[in-house]
């Protein structure tokens, strides 16, 4: 789960091995909107006070991620069309997983 773009609920999921997932949450989302986490160390050094329940939860959690979706919607007229993408995204190289047209 990347902490910096990961929804509420997700980090709530994350952090229910560790404890307080709900004020650890809060506390992301807080501080991310401020400056995203560059790296763990980052994250522990915000959250000091957390730190035992991040440690439990450290193999769930990064801050950043390297699989997007980007979802496309066009219409003309009355004709709507719709599709979903999966990309893996490493340093310069992309490489598409999967395509989906609605």
């Amino acid at each position: 789960v990347n902490v910096n773009s990961a929804p509420r609920h997700v980090l709530e999921a994350a952090f229910t091995f560790g404890g307080d997932a709900d004020k650890i949450a809060d506390e992301i989302i807080r501080q991310r909107r401020i400056k995203p986490f560059k790296e763990m160390e980052d994250l522990r050094k915000a959250l000091l006070k957390y730190g035992d329940s991040i440690r439990k939860c450290e193999k769930y959690i990064t801050t950043y991620s390297r699989c997007f979706t980007i979802r496309v919607t066009a219409t003309v007229g009355a004709a709507k069309s719709s599709a979903i993408i999966a990309i893996n995204k490493d340093k310069k190289n992309v490489e598409r997983i999967a395509m989906i047209n609605l």
